[in-house]
């Protein structure tokens, strides 16, 4: 998980709320909607701009990487957002090609792995994924003979998935091409959700 913290001008928030007549209630539960739908918003532009700056076409490993974006308050104006953002699936960028070092997925290279289809991992006909030894692990199994070179072999077991370290350049995309809209998202929310719950109020009235 990664954290940013934003201050946001609480003379705004005030100028807002006055203007309306608002309690102080109808503030602070303003400014949780206001967030709760900033954060839904920032993450359907995150997955996108991180999509495109990946160059990936698999959108749903995005997704999963965002699954846990949110917004908290510690207070009216002290907002921190947090996201996902862990090692992504190497088949994201397409299908693994071997080569003498590791395996070649798109533009990226996972030294030490390779390809193969593996039932426990989801693997069948036409499923090819890519794969690492976990630290530790040693060749065991039965010896086997490949049907294609006629080679004895034996399996590789442990093993994980081959991933791609993500954080450094999701962030720099998130940060550059996203949270550059806080504000704007929050505050035009933020009035919105003043204005009907002020209305709302005076209709009971």
């Amino acid at each position: 998980m990664s954290e940013l913290f934003f201050d946001l001008d609480t003379s705004e928030l005030e100028t807002v709320a006055r203007g309306l007549g608002a309690s102080e209630d109808i503030i602070k539960s303003s400014c949780r909607a206001a967030l709760n739908y900033t954060a839904r918003q920032l993450r359907r532009l995150s997955a996108k701009a991180l999509q495109q700056g990946f160059n990936t076409s698999e959108h749903k490993y995005i997704r999963r990487r965002l699954k846990h974006f949110q917004a908290k308050s510690s207070g009216i104006g002290k907002v921190s957002l947090w996201y996902g953002l862990n090692e992504m699936n190497a088949i994201a960028w397409g299908t693994p090609k071997q080569t003498a070092s590791g395996v070649q997925v798109g533009g990226k290279a996972v030294k030490g792995a390779f390809r193969a289809q593996v039932a426990s991992f989801g693997g069948g006909k036409g499923k090819t994924g890519a794969f690492i030894r976990k630290p530790g692990g040693k060749r065991r199994g039965k010896v086997k003979v490949s049907r294609k070179t006629g080679r004895k072999y034996t399996s590789q077991l442990p093993i994980k998935l081959a991933t791609v370290a993500i954080n450094d350049q999701a962030q720099t995309i998130i940060e550059d091409d996203v949270l550059v809209d806080f504000e704007v998202i929050f505050f035009k929310e933020y009035e919105r959700q003043l204005t009907w719950r002020m209305e709302k109020l005076s209709k009971q009235g």
